[in-house]
């Protein structure tokens, strides 16, 4: 199931390549509220790790991603594997508050 979450870059990774001839990219997001920060890893594997060029620290990012897991020696790993990444979209801003009727907007209280 692909699953998709915002937040905030911290860091990008160099690409590593294997002795097999993979190759992949790290990326580390705060996908956390301002009172607790939620820090997740995702890689990007093969040619989709060329789409972390165009970002940086602090950009807020979409990741689309999928989860995958295995068990080794008794032990569950967890991978985020990330397929697309794009520029956040703005939250749409707030319109001002319309003044109540009847009252004259120009008064100082």
């Amino acid at each position: 199931m692909k699953m998709t979450i915002k937040g905030t870059v911290v860091a990008i990774g160099e690409v590593q390549t294997f002795a097999s001839g993979f190759t992949k990219r790290e990326l580390r997001i705060d996908a956390g509220s301002f009172e607790y920060p939620n820090p997740l890893s995702f890689d990007f594997k093969k040619d989709r790790a060329a789409m972390l060029d165009a970002f940086g620290a602090g950009q807020s990012v979409e990741v689309e991603f999928y989860i995958n897991g295995r068990e080794y020696n008794e032990r569950i790993y967890t991978d985020l594997d990330a397929v697309a990444i794009r520029v956040a979209a703005a939250a749409p801003a707030a319109a001002p508050a319309a003044a109540p009727a009847g009252t004259d907007p120009n008064l100082p209280f």
